[in-house]
């Protein structure tokens, strides 16, 4: 019976984001350079430690730069060098009255740039002259990172000589390959080919251009070097063809057709390490080679016929395919790849890999081409760029081009990962933003395309990347996120843009509120949008046609974390939602309140055609005509642990409204207290309930679109809210919802109450569980051990009896004048900086009484920190800087001292050690004070770091000090002898968990997993990272395996035998990981609203889950103590029995927390 299915796939919708296996390429920039005649020919490119891009290419007669050009002869070649943000710095033409040709760039560590080639008449490189000896003969120059130059050398004799290859390696040593006849001295012993053909050269020079060592290779045939690398130990890796047997030290290798196939690793020295050869009866050969960061080989070529690198034979499918093998360091086979069809597509196509060893491929090619992904297709030559990773698995593959000539000779890559592409083209060139076109024959054309996702801040006061959230938008590109820093935002009409995640700085909807403030909607996502991503945010006072909060118009959306609050429209008073083509919208974890649609659908929301994902959503007073909650046309899907109460539908729809054209199901939810309207309207077959509680909603409960859905083992019993009628819908434990055989919980909030309630409301913000959430808390734990003390905002102090573990109590709560944040234990006081209520005291030897002690004091500015030594409270007071409070008479305060923020700061996290007190001074760094005597602390130091200093702590050899910098990452400043300074800043993106062992550090974060060596604390460096499925919450590290908690997938599995290159190694969808502790052979996952998950991690590389708890609210946290887990939850903290890992075992009590627990620790 269909009723039963949809009540099935109801159940089943689960939050499932689709992940792109890849950042498509976008836009940056694209220039064009032309003149007369060709332009481009052979061009080259690369990246110098600064961010400057070098380039070179091929001319004839002119080529211009925009403010400079250059003139030249026949066949001349340009370098030019333009700044991180393509500003031309130089350009330099080269040539004589003959034709030179480059053929290799390299820069070296302090930004000189080597060029190689070679020629065959007369040429000055601006120092000597060179005279060619022969038909042509090979140039090596230096310039300096002005463009002058350094010196220059030329190599040959009366026959051919040429250069095909160069690399610096890392003492700025040159290795130049290439090939000659007869004979050519390059300053050690001459080098002779006695054969006919050409044999091949290997030099080194130092870095003043003088003979280190050369060696020549060859046989009675031929044999050329045309590609080679240096490795991180400057050994040496080339690769070529050759047409007859030859042994580079390592034993015969074995031509078998016409030409084969050689790579030879080399060390510094040019001793022989290792050599292998491949081919067949056909023509193969390399001409392109890359050596990544484990140093790898990458090496890429063209063959005819079949070649097998050790993974299985590779077959042509035309007269000429490419190749593309990965050797391991040791010569050893990883994989290799076959491209190609009918067509000739045999050309130099360069590679590169990224700084996570991804492999990017640049070329041309002519027709249909498949490379892994969609075919591509071309009906000239076209630009060819994709992407690889370092497994070789297809990530994405583009083509730019028309129907004229374009082709790509060069890549590179900065230390962002963005890349670089130079390359010749006729007729017009789109890489995605303004085309570029060609003036003649051929110009030549450079373009950067970003690779990886971004993070643009928004900040209001100028310190981010935008002032506004729709300035934010507009600056990023599909991939990125948009992080919005806490705040409120007075904008309208917010316009989003396809594959961005909009994300506020806590996920948490309190933290960025849009005020529209009735002159529009707060975001549209219009026609064709799709991917979008937006979390933690409050709409306020939106009002439009459809949707006053959010409107969807043929788009994809993810909404987790929003509140929708006080918004109206037409229909869809808080989110409007229509699809023609059955656009799927999710909402996860969101609230709408007190929204309306006074003469129309859906006071909550509205959705039209779409395909509606929900989970743990609530609506609590919305009202309209049809639809008080939700109202639906035409769409499909369902909701899962929501809860609808209150709500008013005048004329159908309570809760919800369907019309005849929607298929919609509701589980384990709760529809009560519809003002007006019954709890469904809708047709009985098409609208359906399975375990939900349908109570005392006025127009009635299982009837209209629930008529007969009694039997689904539903039942109508008063839910036994909390608090109601002050938004607070979490469960008394004595509810009928509190469990509910046998899907547990019934409604979107936990279960628990606690002694204090939402009395005092503030504009914008709402009860989240009784209590206004704070946006922040802080934690400490009596010297007994037997109590923690919490602070949380608006409501103030509350004590934790701890003593009994897993038994939990709250025994006592009091509030305190203003805005509790931080505290600071000190005997039996407790000392809270209570924002603008200055510092408060609190009496708490008994910790089920605990007192206010006398008024407290008001601080010049708001007290956001407090530190206590001897007699003395230090209080960062914001803008006011440091106040010293007297605190040995309380309940007598008095301010002794005060000491202001460093210029453009503001004091906001502060920590003693010793006879120092140390600032986290935002907006300025860390600033240094000599509290020795403390009515008059002086100044030691200022250490300037990142503008988002927000907290403090120091290291207990007193050594070091690390700084909590916001979006900028972590700052190391060393305080070790001498003045103190900023030892280094580790930018991992954004950080939310860090565990060292031993001289490693692992950081989960927005990419993945981080891996940052610390074994030198002034010099900690990034190792390597493990991209995951979405951003990293929290990482545990057992021996050399990593266990990754990733949002909105599970676990990851990541080995970290080889830091540099940690590969995943497996994984298990759990569902929405927020932490991970591993125990014995057990991985333990807080799993946000399936709680807590046990996976079997055993063999890592295969783990299972073995056991999963739905049960109370939104799980953030997770520690194991014996037979026990613990569970911060949204509602509190909950003791789960672990003793057998297969069958875990909620205990009976829930230990309920004011605000929203998201923390916790043993001891």
């Amino acid at each position: 019976m269909k009723h039963d299915a949809r009540i099935l796939i109801c159940l089943l919708v689960l939050l499932a984001p689709a992940l792109a296996m890849g950042f498509d390429p976008v836009h940056e920039w694209s220039d064009s350079y032309g003149g007369v005649g060709p332009q481009g020919v052979n061009s080259r490119v690369v990246i110098d430690g600064s961010g400057n891009i070098i380039v070179a290419g091929a001319f004839v007669s002119m080529v211009d730069f925009g403010p400079l050009q250059i003139a030249g002869g026949g066949y001349d070649f340009y370098v030019a060098k333009f700044d991180a943000d393509r500003n031309l710095l130089w350009a330099e033409g080269f040539g004589g009255s003959g034709t030179e040709k480059l053929t290799a760039l390299d820069v070296d560590s302090s930004g000189y740039i080597y060029l190689a080639g070679h020629f065959d008449e007369d040429i000055d490189f601006g120092g000597d002259a060179h005279v060619t000896q022969g038909l042509n003969d090979i140039f090596v120059v230096k310039l300096d990172p002005a463009g002058e130059s350094t010196w220059s050398r030329s190599y040959g004799d009366d026959q051919q000589d040429y250069a095909f290859c160069l690399a610096i390696n890392a003492d700025d040593q040159v290795v130049l390959g290439g090939c000659f006849e007869g004979t050519v001295d390059f300053g050690g012993i001459p080098l002779t080919n006695t054969e006919p053909g050409f044999d091949s050269y290997l030099v080194m020079l130092d870095a003043a251009g003088d003979h280190v060592w050369s060696n020549s290779y060859g046989n009675d045939q031929e044999l050329a070097i045309t590609c080679l690398s240096v490795d991180s130990s400057s050994d040496i890796v080339l690769a070529g063809y050759f047409l007859a047997d030859f042994d580079f030290g390592g034993g015969p290798l074995i031509c078998a057709g016409l030409t084969d196939i050689f790579v030879v690793k080399l060390g510094a020295d040019g001793e022989h390490i290792w050599s292998h050869s491949y081919g067949d009866i056909a023509q193969d050969g390399a001409s392109s080679l890359a050596i990544d960061s484990d140093d790898d080989v990458l090496l890429l070529g063209d063959f005819i016929g079949t070649v097998d690198f050790g993974g299985g034979g590779l077959t042509s499918a035309g007269s000429g395919d490419y190749f593309l093998v990965k050797f391991q360091s040791n010569g050893s086979h990883a994989w290799s790849h076959r491209y190609g069809d009918v067509n000739n597509q045999a050309a130099p196509w360069p590679i590169v890999a990224d700084p996570l060893d991804n492999v990017l491929v640049t070329g041309q090619f002519f027709g249909d081409y498949d490379v892994g992904g969609e075919i591509l297709h071309s009906s000239d030559s076209d630009v060819l760029f994709m992407m690889l990773d370092t497994d070789g698995n297809h990530l994405w593959s583009q083509n730019y081009g028309d129907s004229e000539d374009q082709r790509s000779y060069d890549i590179a890559v900065d230390e962002a990962g963005d890349s670089y592409l130079a390359g010749g083209y006729a007729g017009t060139l789109d890489f995605g933003g303004d085309p570029v076109v060609c003036a003649d024959v051929q110009d030549a054309f450079l373009a950067k395309l970003r690779l990886n996702p971004k993070t643009w801040l928004v900040r209001l006061d100028g310190t981010g990347d935008a002032t506004t959230i729709q300035g934010g938008i507009d600056l990023a590109a599909p991939g990125d996120t948009v992080l919005v820093a806490c705040d409120y935002y007075y904008e309208h009409d917010i316009v989003m843009k396809s594959g961005l995640t909009l994300r506020s700085a806590t996920r948490e909807a309190e933290c960025a509120v849009i005020l529209p403030q009735q002159q529009g909607r707060a975001i549209y996502c219009g026609n064709g949008v799709g991917d979008v991503r937006i979390e933690g945010f409050t709409f306020n006072s939106g009002q439009a046609d459809e949707g006053g909060g959010v409107c969807c118009f043929n788009a994809e959306a993810v909404l987790t974390n929003c509140d929708f609050l006080g918004n109206s429209a037409d229909n869809g008073g808080g989110l409007y939602v229509s699809s023609e083509s059955g656009d799927t919208v999710e909402l996860h974890g969101c609230s709408f309140i007190w929204n309306s649609a006074p003469a129309g659908y859906g006071g909550g929301a509205c959705i039209d055609g779409a395909f509606l994902d929900m989970s743990e959503c609530t609506f609590l007073f919305n009202e309209a005509q049809y639809g008080g909650g939700v109202a639906g046309f035409g769409c499909e899907g369902g909701a899962t642990h929501c809860t609808l109460a209150g709500n008013s539908g005048a004329v159908a729809g309570g809760g919800m409204y369907f019309d005849d054209y929607s298929s919609c199901g509701m589980a384990c939810s709760i529809i009560a207290f519809s003002q007006s309207g019954e709890a469904a309207y809708g047709p009985p077959d098409d609208v359906s309930a399975l375990d939900c509680d349908v109570y005392a909603n006025a127009g009635g409960d299982f009837v209209a679109g629930l008529s007969g859905d009694e039997g689904f083992n539903n039942f109508s019993a008063d839910p036994l809210f909390c608090n109601y009628e002050n938004w607070n819908v979490s469960l008394r434990s004595d509810s009928p919802c509190a469990q509910h055989d046998p899907y547990g919980q019934v409604g979107s909030k936990g279960v628990g109450c606690w002694p204090s309630v939402c009395t005092d409301y503030e504009q914008f913000v709402h009860c989240d569980g009784g209590i206004p959430t704070p946006y922040t808390t802080d934690v400490v734990i009596s010297g007994d051990q037997s109590h923690a003390f919490l602070s949380g905002g608006s409501w103030g102090l509350c004590s934790v009896n701890i003593a009994e573990a897993p038994d939990l109590e709250i025994v006592g709560s009091v509030p305190t004048p203003g805005y509790a944040r931080r505290l600071a234990l000190s005997g039996d006081y407790l000392y809270i900086a209570d924002d603008y209520a200055g510092l408060q005291v609190a009496y708490v030897a008994e910790p089920a009484a605990m007192e206010l002690v006398g008024p407290g004091i008001v601080t010049p500015g708001d007290a956001v920190d407090v530190a206590v030594s001897g007699d003395y409270a230090f209080v960062a007071a914001e803008a006011a800087g440091v106040q010293v409070i007297y605190i040995a008479e309380l309940p007598d305060l008095e301010i002794v001292a005060a000491f202001p923020p460093p210029s453009g700061g503001e004091a906001r996290g502060i920590v003693i050690s010793g006879n120092r007190a140390y600032i986290a001074a935002w907006g300025a760094g860390l600033q240094i004070l000599d509290i020795s005597t403390p009515t008059a602390p002086s100044e030691v130091d200022v250490v300037d770091l990142s503008a988002y200093a927000d907290g403090v702590a120091i290291s207990a050899d007193r050594n070091h000090a690390y700084v909590a910098a916001g979006y900028a990452g972590l700052e190391i400043v060393s305080l070790a002898g001498g003045p103190p300074f900023s030892v280094h800043t580790i930018d991992t993106g954004i950080a939310r968990d860090v565990t060292v062992g031993g001289e490693l550090a692992y950081v989960a974060d927005d990419v993945g997993l981080v891996i940052v060596g610390v074994s030198d604390p002034g010099n900690p460096q990034i190792l390597g990272s493990a991209g995951t499925h979405e951003y990293a919450n929290s990482v545990a590290v057992v021996g050399d395996q990593g266990f990754v908690a990733v949002a909105y997938y599970g676990l990851e599995v990541v080995d970290l035998s080889h830091p540099e290159g940690a590969p995943r190694t497996g994984s298990a969808d759990t569902y929405i990981a927020q932490d991970v502790v591993v125990s014995g052979l057990h991985a333990y996952i807080a799993d946000g609203s399936r709680q807590l998950t046990v996976v079997d991690v055993s063999d890592p590389s295969a783990p299972v889950v073995n056991d999963q708890l739905e049960w109370g609210s939104w799980a953030r946290a997770v520690a194991i103590s014996g037979d026990y887990a613990y569970l911060a939850q949204d509602a509190g903290i909950q003791a789960v029995r672990i003793s057998d890992p297969y069958a875990i075992v909620p205990t009976s009590g829930l230990l309920a927390t004011p605000g929203q627990c998201k923390d916790l620790a043993l001891s």
